[in-house]
This record gives C-alpha cells, sequence and structure tokens, in this order.
C-alpha cells in the first residue's frame, strides 16, 4: 500500500520485484487522511532483464475505471512519464505488466509517483486562527502546542527534550509527592552507582579525631589483630604438631620404645601411681597438714578465699604500657584473647591438619598405637609370602606383600609335594624386596637344600639351587633390619634333561617381628 498525500512535492515509491517466470505485479495508491491527491508525475526504474520485454503500467480506479495506461516501455532504462495526470480519491491499483517471462533470475522495477497541490479543479483554503496559519510538523500532521498556567501572568508552554520527554521540575519544599534537598554539615548526602544513599563508617581513633573504616574491593573489612603476637607460638605448635604428624602410619601413631628394659621402669611406675591411687579419696587427693596452719599476707595484704574456699589468684600480665593488667575472663570464666595482626592462619591450616591426623589414630576413648621398635614389646605376626606349582622349567613371580612395619622375618619354604624323575633337575626358590612401593625389586635370599649342598654344587654348580631327589620337607631364610616397603617370593624349575617330567608344590609363609 502506497499513501499519496494531498500536497505537492512529496514520493509515493513502490518496489515491485518479478520472479523468472512472473509476468505481473499490483500495488495499491490511498489517499492521505481522506483527502484526495493528484499524481502528475510517474518514474519508472525498468532493470536489464535476461530477456528482451517491454513493461506497461496501468492506474485502475475503486470502480474499476481505467485511469492510465502507459505506452510499452523497454528494459534496462529509467522512464520519466511527465504526461501522468490522475486524481486518487480513495483507492487506486497500480498494474505492472511484462510482455513475456524475464528469465534469469527476474528483476525489481522501482515506480516513483509526485503529487500536486491542486488534485482538483477546486483549491484548499489556508486556515488561520487569529490570523496565525496551522503549523503542520515534519510528518505533516497538525502541530499543536500545550499550555500551562504560570504564576505571572499569561501561560508558558509545557517543554519536551529531544526525545519527546516531558520535562518536570520537583518543587522545593516539603509535601504531598515532594522531595526535600537534605544537607549534614552544609554538605548533601552523596548517593552510590545504584542510587542508595552511601554511608562512610567511622571509628574511634586513639588520638584526636576519627578514623574511617577501611575496606578491600570486594569490600571485606581490612582490620589488624593489635594484641600481643602469637605467630611465634602458633609457629612453634606447627612443627611441634608436624613432628606428631610424621608418627603416624594410616590411623595409627608409630611409636619407638627406646628402652629394652621398659618393663621393669614400668612396674615401678605401676607401683608408685597404685601409693598415689592409695591417697585419692572419691575425687579429692586426702593429705595431711603436719605443722598446724599459719597466716600469709603478701605485701601487708591477705590472700582472698573464693566462694569455694579455694586460694582466689588474678592472672595478670604485662601491658605495653606502664604497669601490669589484669586477665580478663566472660561471666564463664572464658579467657578473653585478641588474636594479633600477623598472618597465621596457614600455620592453623597445618595444625588442622596434623591434629586431624592424630585425631584419626583414636578408637573410641583409645589412642591406636603400632610399637615399630624396641625390645620385647612387638608381638610376632604369621604372613603368607606366596604359594604355587611348578612344572618344568615354569617360573613363579608372588603378589607384593607390605612389610615397612616390619624389622624381622622368618620365612619357611614348604615343600608339600614333589616329582623329580632325573637326579639332575633343581628347584630354586628366593625372595625379593622393593624399597619403592613394589616398583623395583633387588634380591633378598635364597632358601638352601642344606641337606644336599654338596650334591647341588657338584651336579648343577650352584649351591642356591634343592635337588629334585623326591625329598619333601621345610627350608628357612632369615632376614633382618631394613626390609624396604614390599617383600615378594619368587621360584624356578630347573629341568636340565629338558625332558618335561618335573612339578614341585611350595608355599612360604613368614613369622614378623
Amino acid at each position: 500500500m502506497v499513501f499519496v498525500p494531498p500536497r505537492s512535492g512529496k514520493v509515493a515509491q513502490q518496489e515491485s520485484a518479478f520472479g523468472a517466470a512472473e509476468t505481473t505485479k499490483n500495488f495499491e495508491l490511498k489517499s492521505e487522511l481522506g483527502e484526495p491527491g493528484r499524481l502528475t508525475r510517474c518514474f519508472l526504474v525498468i532493470p536489464n532483464f535476461t530477456n528482451a520485454v517491454t513493461t506497461t503500467i496501468t492506474i485502475i480506479d475503486g470502480d474499476s475505471n481505467t485511469l492510465f495506461t502507459s505506452d510499452t516501455l523497454a528494459r534496462n532504462t529509467t522512464h520519466d512519464l511527465k504526461t501522468l495526470d490522475v486524481v486518487v480519491y480513495d483507492t487506486c491499483t497500480v498494474t505492472l505488466t511484462l510482455s513475456g517471462v524475464p528469465g534469469g533470475t527476474g528483476g525489481t522495477i522501482k515506480t516513483s509517483f509526485y503529487t500536486s497541490s491542486s488534485p482538483t479543479s477546486d483549491s484548499y483554503n489556508d486556515i488561520t486562527i487569529d490570523s496565525v496559519s496551522l503549523q503542520l510538523d515534519d510528518t505533516d500532521k497538525l502541530s499543536t502546542s500545550t499550555y500551562g498556567k504560570d504564576s505571572v501572568a499569561g501561560d508558558t508552554p509545557l517543554k519536551v527534550d529531544s526525545d519527546g520527554h516531558l520535562q518536570v521540575d520537583i518543587i522545593s519544599g516539603a509535601g504531598s509527592g515532594g522531595t526535600v534537598d537534605i544537607e549534614v554539615g552544609g554538605v548533601p548526602p552523596q548517593l552510590d552507582d545504584t542510587d542508595k544513599l552511601a554511608v562512610s563508617l567511622y571509628g574511634k581513633e586513639s588520638a584526636a579525631g576519627d578514623t574511617e573504616v577501611l575496606v578491600d574491593s570486594s569490600g571485606h573489612i581490612q582490620a589488624d589483630i593489635v594484641s600481643s603476637s602469637s605467630d611465634a607460638i602458633l609457629t612453634t605448635i606447627d612443627s611441634d604438631t608436624s613432628s606428631l604428624a610424621g608418627c603416624v602410619g594410616g590411623t595409627e601413631l608409630q611409636v619407638d620404645v627406646v628402652s629394652s628394659s621398659s618393663d621393669a621402669i614400668l612396674t615401678t611406675i605401676d607401683s608408685d601411681t597404685s601409693s598415689l591411687a592409695g591417697c585419692v579419696g572419691g575425687t579429692e587427693l586426702q593429705v595431711d597438714v603436719v605443722s598446724g596452719t599459719t597466716d600469709i599476707t603478701i605485701g601487708s595484704q591477705a590472700p582472698q578465699l573464693d566462694d569455694t574456699d579455694k586460694l582466689a589468684v588474678s592472672l595478670y600480665g604485662k601491658d605495653s604500657a606502664a604497669g601490669d593488667t589484669e586477665v580478663l575472663v566472660d561471666s564463664s570464666g572464658h579467657l578473653q584473647v585478641d588474636v594479633l595482626s600477623s598472618s597465621s592462619d596457614s600455620i592453623l591450616t597445618t595444625i588442622d591438619s596434623d591434629t586431624s591426623s592424630l585425631a584419626g589414630c583414636v578408637d573410641g576413648t583409645e589412642l591406636q598405637v603400632d610399637i615399630v621398635s624396641g625390645g620385647g614389646m612387638a608381638s610376632a605376626t604369621q604372613v603368607a609370602i606366596g604359594s604355587d606349582t611348578l612344572t618344568s622349567s615354569s617360573s613363579h613371580t608372588g603378589s607384593a606383600i607390605a612389610v615397612s612395619s616390619y624389622n624381622e622375618l622368618l620365612c619357611v619354604l614348604d615343600i608339600t609335594a614333589i616329582t623329580a624323575p632325573d637326579s639332575e633337575d633343581a628347584w630354586e626358590v628366593y625372595l625379593e624386596k622393593s624399597f619403592d612401593g613394589g616398583t623395583t625389586w633387588v634380591h633378598a635370599g635364597h632358601f638352601v637344600d642344606d641337606q644336599n649342598a654338596g650334591d647341588n654344587t657338584t651336579t648343577t654348580g650352584d649351591p642356591n639351587r634343592g635337588r629334585f631327589d623326591g625329598n619333601t620337607g621345610q627350608f628357612q631364610l632369615y632376614l633382618k633390619g631394613f626390609l624396604g616397603t614390599h617383600i615378594r617370593s619368587r621360584a624356578t624349575a630347573h629341568d636340565e634333561n629338558s625332558d618335561s617330567d618335573m612339578a614341585l608344590t611350595f608355599s612360604i609363609d613368614a613369622t614378623a617381628k
């Protein structure tokens, strides 16, 4: 729909896009504001259609009367129809007709109409009010001004900004819907970036005047912890608890019993504490005052007793100023402490981690302890090292067994079944140990068939091998000292004649301390 204004100089413009096979396009012209308008000129920009077609423009009114038909118009040309003279009273239909299909990708015809200020033989009369003509705005609408009553004589037009927003002054003074400007000490309060009242927090400084409380960029209050320094104490606690944490293995506290003669000491302690226990009545230690009572004064002052007749003592600390200051507690007797300004969070975090490790050693109300060295205190533990059945020239590698908590291993090789058709056949069983959790292994010791050691040397040249002489039995291997982290069993059957007629069934167990 293209609107035709009833004034001169305005352009009514329409673009009509033809497809490759389209030959007709229509659009409507409608008079603006119900007033007739005269079309006096028309420009048509016709593209260079692929096919050599011509264009005809026809204008028909609402009663199907043909008001205008152009000549045939060539392609790839701008045509100026100066002889156009059509009055649009209500609605007209404009038809663009091609002489054939345009081909290719089609094209778009741009039609521009120009109007006259005299649409009919009648002319418009200018309208004036008090000898002043009415004004139109830049969209040809009637322009009016709105006035308000001023307090002085006469009226004043209402003001708007460039976006059409009404400009309003909120007048001073208290009243319904009004605002009041506030000043504090002659300075108006400030608003923050969200239009909330901005307030600064001050604290009382020891010197004259107050000091503003500081925060960081995230709004965290910056605080100095001002009392005596506790970093050195916390550092000592951290070091001590770290040492204790190093004694924890899994969930058990590792303890070295440093004296082999601890039984006698414990017996003496038991006797002495039994004697002390005889002095306890209920929950109180029974004491005989053997020489009477004496009044005591300190600096001419008699000590005070509390409400349970116990000696009342006040605890003082050295103040930075002259004199001493009494240590404070609350009504429940809790000591009041200021934490100092130096950073101790990392130390406390380490202490927390170490004491958590220690807490893991507690089962119910009992501390779980592994006694890892010392005389006579550790009990023996039975450990299964490995077992297997060897055939022909096969070999055996046992699983890794954790032994880091032991200092001694008495290992027993038990050969429970043996088949040895050839006297030259031999077995070899030994142990390996690892110091890195089972990644790397080194030799720990061989089991030796003492009864046939000479035969072994003569027959196989290796005293570490046992003869396949049909004898079953047990062989021992003793390991002591640093055993590493893990131990495992190894075994090899040596079929000297390669006739695959041998077998050996064995197991290895150890008594560990």
